[in-house]
């Protein structure tokens, strides 16, 4: 669970106080119509400042003993889960983890993520220390790998699974992602959406928590890079290693056929189009057939920016959680999603608003950047 893997780290006293939003249907904003941005990644990391990075000796990486989820002999049947978007290791943050200051990315959200009964996120990037036995994905721009302490950090801050079905899982092939779920593995961390075979790939991961199962199935579906690297070229099949393909015929049959064996289907779905705020109607179209066959969540992520909420045939939809450790030239406004489940569905739900900072960092959002980031969300 979040809440074994690590004590919440404590907030510096100069920064801002979080301001967690819950929003029910009379309060949520309506939707807001945002200029797209065009934004790209930096061609070439820069240095942290220096009053920005905090070094190894400065600030000591917390101890970390994976702590397995495991059913709760008294339970109450009441979770929480806390969920972010897009997490990228690579570039800034990478140089500070290998550093060995794996607390750095997470630090100043810990509190919201380790504290919740399980953590979830959308991993994007290879994971690994062998570049030379790497195969970097010949005509992908941007590819990532970030180092092998990302899963320690991912542990730290209290992560306990993660979706790798996305643009950027293989993009040093399958043996870096072999690597990575390893990795992950050794920090307690489960990861979902990949596989040897179709079967491996489509399959959820289970955990038990205060007495109720939850199914994790994990997707993406997005287009072909503007470079036309075709991205359907890593679709797991029958007989070739992959990420899950989120098609709606697929994702409801993996939905009904897990539903029977668990309590809640909790899909991810990697989808939209990025830098663009208004969603898709495919993403509409994938999204809600999951909630149609039984999902009661369903986490999005891709964009870089963040999409609405909604509460669609009695189940909770995010469309996109934007970036949430990300160095990249994009949109800062990031929130954390907060859900309680019983034994009914959803019970509740809360949004952190944070901001990235310069590097990739996400802090807690002041008041006034609370109020611009909610703005952006409507049901």
């Amino acid at each position: 669970m979040g809440c074994a893997q690590a004590e919440p780290a404590q907030v510096p006293a100069n920064t801002p106080s979080p301001v967690p939003q819950t929003l029910t249907p009379t309060s949520l904003p309506s939707p807001t119509d945002l200029p797209q941005a065009t934004l790209s990644p930096p061609e070439t990391p820069t240095p942290l400042p220096t009053e920005v990075v905090p070094t190894a000796t400065a600030q000591p990486s917390p101890t970390f003993t994976p702590v397995p989820l495991t059913p709760t002999p008294d339970p109450n049947y009441s979770i929480q889960i806390a969920a972010v978007g897009d997490i990228m290791l690579d570039r800034r943050l990478g140089e500070v983890i290998a550093s060995g200051n794996v607390a750095y990315p997470f630090e100043l959200m810990q509190p919201w993520l380790a504290t919740a009964d399980v953590t979830v996120g959308n991993f994007e990037s290879a994971l690994g220390d062998r570049p030379e036995a790497y195969t970097v994905a010949e005509g992908k721009s941007y590819p990532f790998l970030s180092p092998p302490k990302s899963a320690e950090a991912l542990g730290v801050a209290g992560f306990d699974l993660v979706s790798l079905a996305n643009n950027h899982a293989l993009d040093y092939g399958i043996e870096a992602v072999r690597d990575g779920v390893r990795l992950l593995e050794e920090q307690g961390i489960e990861a979902v959406g990949v596989g040897e075979n179709a079967a491996e790939a489509r399959s959820p991961i289970i955990l038990e928590v205060d007495g109720i199962k939850l199914a994790f199935l994990a997707y993406i579906d997005v287009l072909s890079e503007d470079q036309g690297y075709d991205m359907t070229a890593w679709e797991a099949t029958d007989d070739r290693p992959g990420v899950a393909w989120g098609r709606p015929e697929i994702v409801t049959a993996d939905v009904q056929a897990i539903l029977p064996e668990v309590d809640h289907v909790i899909v991810l779905l990697h989808f939209g189009i990025e830098y663009l705020r208004p969603i898709t109607p495919e993403q509409q179209t994938l999204a809600r057939a999951a909630v149609d066959a039984g999902a009661d969540l369903v986490i999005g992520h891709h964009a870089h920016v963040l999409q609405k909420v909604e509460e669609y045939n009695g189940g909770l939809i995010a469309y996109g959680l934007g970036n949430f450790a990300f160095d990249i030239d994009g949109d800062p406004s990031t929130m954390v999603l907060q859900a309680w489940l019983t034994k009914d569905g959803v019970e509740r739900f809360e949004l952190i608003p944070a901001v990235i900072e310069p590097g990739g960092r996400p802090r807690p959002a002041t008041a006034e950047e609370a109020r611009a980031i909610l703005e952006q969300i409507g049901r």
